[in-house]
């Protein structure tokens, strides 16, 4: 043997233009695959967020009440027509002392560019909702980051 790869077959060598293609396939090198986290499901270490549903149950158990009744506790509180948004629509300001602040946050129009365009057009005023955590919820969070 030469040191020139052959065909398994046939024991010809391959053409020139297949000997380019086999030197690129081999010297290239792959990233490494990206590992994607792990999600942790303690209740002590939580990754991923808490959904509707697992509030819902987390309630009932602290409580000692059934899936409904904090099912319909949760909606009284946090849906769109709930205490909280409704609150929020009245007087603009919702302070639950230990946790935090449920605001309304006003927006000023602006002037605005489409990228793909060019044309500037002009946003109107909104109005969004807000929440800024109070001081003991901050440090009921740095506490558990120690």
């Amino acid at each position: 043997m030469d040191g020139e790869p052959r065909n398994v077959r046939t024991g010809d060598a391959p053409p020139p233009a297949v000997l380019a293609v086999a030197v690129i396939r081999t010297s290239y090198s792959r990233p490494a695959p990206m590992r994607s986290a792990r999600r942790v499901s303690t209740s002590s270490c939580r990754v991923h967020p808490l959904n509707k549903q697992q509030l819902i149950a987390a309630l009932a158990e602290r409580q000692k009440l059934t899936k409904t009744k904090a099912g319909e506790i949760v909606d009284a509180l946090f849906a769109a027509d709930g205490l909280i948004a409704g609150e929020l629509r009245r007087s603009g300001k919702v302070q639950i002392t230990g946790f935090g602040n449920f605001e309304l946050r006003r927006r000023k129009g602006r002037a605005m560019r489409n990228p793909r365009t060019g044309k500037t057009t002009t946003l109107p005023p909104s109005v969004a909702p807000a929440f800024r955590a109070g001081k003991a919820f901050k440090e009921a969070m740095e506490r558990k980051r120690s």
